[in-house]
């Protein structure tokens, strides 16, 4: 996993979310914060812990 984020994090062509009073737009990805440097500083075949947050 961390080769393919050290990149930026992947488009995706996902379809369109409708939500009770929100929209998300096919292949939108929200705010992704990326620490890219701690990313190259890893081994390729680390456990990955990767922390999401609802803020709604």
């Amino acid at each position: 996993m961390l080769p393919i984020l050290a990149n930026g994090t992947p488009d995706h062509d996902d379809m369109s979310i409708i939500g009770d009073g929100y929209v998300m737009p096919a292949g939108w990805k929200g705010h992704i914060i990326l620490h890219r440097d701690r990313i190259a500083a890893g081994p390729a075949d680390q456990v990955l812990t990767i922390e999401v947050r609802e803020l709604s």
